[in-house]
């Protein structure tokens, strides 16, 4: 019965998709182990958030098995089961994700993560700071995109450190993910630390180097718009700075200082 119900989702299209839903919210129970099953075989993005979605309504039953089934050797699987139970938005989940840090699939990991994250758990920061350091660069990189969601002083201090030293970045995407991360957060405390950025030098990508500082110029588009001016302002009147004019282009586009 289960199974012809959960057919119709293709057969019958997606107007049957409420109706369906509105089914298994009633039956629940018995359909929790095929849709979890549809979920690791399903192609289809959509559906697959369409399942996730009715897995959600169904609640703590729902929880139970998902969390079994995080044992599955699918990676995108379990990567999906970790997304979801985090939907659920309870704490409880954190238990079967301690065992989920440092997984040898980087998404695994990134999940999980992003989990420690979300529940705010005290380990998150560590974490995250352990990865920034680390000498792979796929986890340097992930770990630097959700530091954007830390407020802990010694993870900025940690994407500060990506901009100055630049190691083992040849391509400058880590940079740039530790540049966009500070920029999300937005504190004015940065800037110090990011004017110290744009007297470094690299000798064998100088082009390369410039348009980093040049992006790093238009960050202060998400900072404080006084703070900016300031920043900039500074910057735009060097006669000679080959900063000034990217750095006046940036100005036009900052909204009016507070006190203009």
């Amino acid at each position: 019965f289960t199974n012809a119900i959960l057919d119709g989702l293709n057969i019958w299209g997606t107007e049957k998709h409420a109706a369906i839903r509105k089914l298994i919210g009633h039956i629940s129970g018995p359909f929790i182990v095929p849709l979890i099953d549809r979920l690791g075989d399903e192609e289809d993005m959509g559906m697959r958030q369409y399942l996730m979605s009715v897995l959600l309504e169904i609640g703590a039953p729902a929880k139970q098995e998902l969390i079994r089934r995080l044992h599955d050797p699918r990676w995108y699987f379990v990567r999906n089961i970790i997304i979801l139970l985090r939907r659920f938005d309870d704490p409880a989940v954190m238990q079967p994700m301690k065992r989920l840090i440092g997984h040898k699939h980087p998404k695994i990991h990134f999940e999980a993560m992003k989990t420690y994250l979300h529940f705010k758990d005290p380990k998150a920061d560590l974490y995250l700071i352990r990865e920034m350091q680390s000498d792979d660069l796929v986890r340097r990189k992930n770990a630097a995109l959700l530091a954007s969601n830390s407020s802990s002083p010694a993870v900025h201090q940690e994407l500060i450190n990506i901009l100055v030293e630049g190691r083992a970045d040849p391509d400058y995407e880590l940079r740039s993910i530790a540049l966009k991360s500070l920029a999300d957060i937005g504190d004015p405390n940065f800037l110090p630390s990011l004017k110290n950025v744009l007297e470094t030098r690299n000798l064998f990508r100088p082009g390369q180097h410039r348009e980093f500082k040049v992006n790093l110029l238009r960050s202060m588009l998400k900072y404080p718009a006084d703070a900016a001016h300031d920043f900039l302002t500074e910057l735009a009147e060097q006669p000679r700075g080959d900063l000034a004019d990217p750095a006046r282009q940036v100005l036009r586009r900052l909204p009016k200082r507070s006190d203009a």
